[in-house]
């Protein structure tokens, strides 16, 4: 609260925003020229900060509202407040009711609920109205966010990235592959001295690495749009290819990753990192191939919204199986492989209260990933290996039910779009291969993703 008993002012701006002013008496004013007052409007249990004067002259004066700050965690739909206190002559507040500019905005966030807001210079109201049309602070969407983009995009990254890394020994045609299964029991033909094949690299265990980084812009059903930048760091061991009854191969791979992911909508940004640990086993039998991987991973997430720094955890585990198969042209000099994931994804957020006092509940989000796709290879002298390909992604049940202060949220979900991009991948000499790649997303994603990687015998 201020007071003052006699202020005397020449122009210029007087700035009393601040959380510790609640109430500003302005004794006997007296003003000359143009002077502006800014106040904030910051108020708690939907009661406003307010000016008072007991004297009033002026020949410019203006009173500016340039900033409100709604505290308290209501739901009402309606409710008005007045910026000028009582007790004071009336014409003292006609005075200072008639000067009042509001600049703070047509929309205005409480805790929970987002309202319009105008002023009336006949009743020296503010008055605020919920917006039932996305009704809600982005604030309180932050987990449900970071659930879908962080959580949920974050395993298909996985899924795509391991099962892509593994599926490099399907590009070779099938004369090779055979030729690694009995490379001690016959020759090669001399059809297919067009690919230098080092047996070595793919018939003992392996290590692998890999890159990525993705920048993309995701417009949430029922939500926000989101930008998304999503980074990390894959790497695996991958055993010797192992025979099995019925002519079938088998290739097993342990791998480990760091995520990391920022989010941004609205004023909300969010940043996550993690780690993710699984298992991958891909068979072989001719020209079919199917693999199934398990992981399981944590996220730490903070969100910077309006009211601070907010923190919450994320667990995230899921399974998927990918399979296709080659149709080899020219002796394996070029494939085209349909082929075909699926998945399911369990990510669980953590509930927790943010700054502003609203608690965020969730049930786990349980989702299912149908990818069909198809991709066109070549085999090329020297070892080269070009490829490109296009997946359609859909994503089922993947929703989970959030709730604010025992309030639904709406369901939050990824619509379904197309991904698509092209690679070479070059084999060096006896013990050493590397790829690079990138992917273009276009419907319910639309972005970019780079990849590059190494592969080298141990």
């Amino acid at each position: 609260m201020t007071d003052s008993s006699e202020l005397n002012y020449y122009g210029g701006t007087i700035d009393l925003r601040s959380d510790s002013i609640r109430n500003t008496n302005l004794g006997n004013l007296k003003l000359f020229n143009n002077l502006d007052l800014k106040l904030d409007g910051s108020f708690e249990d939907l009661i406003i900060d307010t000016i008072t004067a007991d004297t009033f002259e002026s020949n410019g004066f203006n009173i500016d509202i340039s900033d409100i700050k709604l505290w308290s965690i209501t739901d009402k739909r309606k409710f008005s407040v007045s910026p000028i206190g009582d007790n004071m002559d009336e014409q003292v507040k006609e005075l200072l009711k008639d000067s009042i500019i509001y600049t703070a905005g047509d929309v205005i966030n409480s805790p929970l609920y987002r309202y319009n807001t105008s002023y009336d210079p006949e009743t020296g109201l503010i008055t605020f109205e919920r917006i039932e049309n996305n009704k809600f602070n982005p604030a309180v969407y932050a987990s449900a966010v970071a659930a879908q983009l962080g959580g949920y995009l974050q395993q298909l990254n996985t899924y795509h990235d391991v099962f892509r890394r593994m599926n490099t020994y399907m590009l070779l045609p099938k004369s090779k592959r055979l030729a690694l299964k009995y490379q001690n029991k016959y020759a090669q033909s001399a059809k297919e001295e067009f690919l230098p094949y080092n047996e070595k690299l793919y018939s003992n265990k392996n290590g692998w690495i890999s890159p990525y980084s993705i920048f993309e812009n995701v417009g949430l059903k029922n939500g926000p749009s989101v930008s998304n930048v999503a980074y990390g760091t894959f790497g695996g061991v991958e055993s010797e290819i192992m025979e099995l009854p019925y002519n079938w191969d088998l290739i097993t791979c342990v791998y480990l990753g760091y995520n990391g992911s920022h989010q941004a909508y609205n004023g909300v940004g969010i940043n996550q990192n993690g780690g993710t640990a699984g298992v991958l086993g891909m068979a072989y039998k001719d020209n079919f191939f199917s693999g199934l991987t398990v992981n399981v991973g944590m996220n730490a997430c903070e969100a910077n919204t309006m009211y601070g720094n907010e923190n919450f955890n994320m667990l995230l585990s899921g399974i998927a199986s990918f399979s296709g198969y080659n149709f080899e042209f020219q002796e394996g000099r070029y494939i085209i492989q349909p082929n075909y994931l699926m998945s399911y994804s369990f990510i669980d957020t953590f509930s927790y209260t943010n700054n502003a006092g609203v608690r965020i509940n969730t049930s786990p989000l349980n989702a299912i990933q149908l990818a069909p796709g198809v991709q066109f290879i070549g085999n090329y002298e020297n070892g080269w290996q070009p490829y490109i390909g296009v997946n359609m992604v859909w994503n089922i049940i993947d929703k989970a039910q959030f709730k604010a202060n025992d309030v639904s949220l709406p369901s939050l979900s990824v619509k379904p779009f197309v991904m698509y991009g092209a690679g070479v991948r070059k084999l060096w000499g006896e013990n050493f291969s590397g790829f690079l790649q990138t992917y273009l997303t276009h419907g319910g994603r639309n972005g970019v993703g780079i990849q590059f990687g190494f592969r080298w015998k141990i």
